[in-house]
């Protein structure tokens, strides 16, 4: 369960990134808008959310592992990010799917093993 928490928050401090820059082409979501607007506003969730994930790989994985694996972590979520959005691919029903399968495997793992 911890490791879907880590990749829900590292997410969600990705999105809150790059929504937040300039550099963007308009995007009609409310929350693109609503980032996209109050850029001191989505910077501090980006940053809480970036420490959440960095604070539970922290504490299963160890000090530095943990610390790489975040920064593993958010490359790899960062890249997704700027390869998809801009496409529209990013939809709140697949990071469902996706979420909810990663937690089904975890659950697995956790009674089997």
């Amino acid at each position: 369960m911890i490791y879907s928490l880590t990749f829900l928050s590292g997410f969600l401090s990705v999105f809150c990134f790059y929504f937040s820059s300039e550099k963007i082409e308009s995007n009609r979501k409310p929350a693109a808008i609503f980032l996209r607007k109050n850029k001191r506003l989505s910077m501090l969730p980006g940053v809480v959310f970036f420490g959440v994930s960095t604070v539970l790989l922290t504490i299963t994985q160890g000090v530095l592992s943990g610390i790489f694996c975040s920064v593993v972590l958010w490359i790899l979520l960062s890249s997704l990010t700027l390869l998809l959005a801009p496409f529209e691919k990013i939809r709140l029903t697949h990071l469902i799917a996706l979420l909810s399968g990663m937690l089904s495997i975890e659950l697995i793992a956790n009674t089997i093993f």
